[in-house]
């Protein structure tokens, strides 16, 4: 499982020199049935539907997830907004990519001989 990195657009200053990117791997089946999903499918009234983020296990997955070398979750929070909102936006896509995998259609090539 490859780590997807994040280029910060404002590096910070690290236990072992300047921080400006960091690494996070893909959730698992046990990040997943320990914290739950980021957010939740909600239908209006009027029958229209949007996600609902829940900003607090988003966070849980960003500081779980965090896989640098020198991973501390404690460096999160020396992050600007730009580079936060990316990563929130990185750990939704782990959740919108896989859903996306799992919808596409099954390769019907036939097995190797």
């Amino acid at each position: 499982m490859a780590n997807t990195v994040v280029k910060l657009r404002k590096p910070f200053q690290g236990h072992r020199g300047m921080v400006t990117e960091l690494r996070f791997r893909e959730p698992t089946y046990r990040d997943v049935m320990s914290l739950g999903e980021p957010g939740m499918l909600v239908q209006t009234a009027d029958g229209s539907k949007f996600v609902q983020e829940s900003i607090g296990i988003i966070d849980e997955y960003a500081q779980r997830l965090l896989a640098s070398e020198d991973a501390d979750p404690a460096m999160l929070d020396q992050l600007c907004l730009a580079d936060a909102l990316a990563i929130k936006e990185l750990v939704q896509g782990f959740f919108y990519s896989a859903r996306t995998e799992e919808k596409a259609p099954p390769d019907k090539s036939p097995p190797p001989s």
